[in-house]
């Protein structure tokens, strides 16, 4: 599909999810990344996000945007309970650090939204 803004009705809970989850890109520090979405299908169906100014890739499960993630009852949340991890927790992935190489480090890592936001105050 593309990454796009999805202003509109279709599409506007991951892009709501990230406008006021992530304010600040992690990467690049900029204070209105303009995030834009896409999707990628597979063994866990996941959201992702570009920030339009350093063009980092972070993603997160579409369980754990839409809510249905944070309980044992849900596939994901039976395997989150089952890796450690935390059911109320929010899991982002850094899939592509973009044009901030010096943050290479993260590239492939996975945190909470919390860390992740702490990240991005660092910069």
């Amino acid at each position: 599909m593309g990454f796009k803004r999805r202003d509109g009705f279709i599409g506007c809970l991951p892009q709501k999810f990230i406008d006021n989850k992530v304010e600040k890109c992690p990467m690049c520090g900029t204070n209105d990344p303009h995030w834009k979405v896409d999707e990628k299908m597979g063994w866990i169906n996941r959201y992702l996000f570009l920030c339009d100014k350093c063009n980092c890739i972070i993603s997160a499960s579409i369980p754990d945007v839409t809510g249905f993630g944070r309980t044992p009852l849900t596939t994901l949340g039976f395997a989150k309970m089952l890796s450690g991890k935390k059911m109320n927790t929010i899991y982002i992935k850094i899939d592509n650090v973009g044009s901030m190489q010096v943050t290479k480090l993260n590239e492939g890592k996975e945190v909470s939204l919390e860390e992740l936001n702490d990240m991005a105050q660092l910069i």
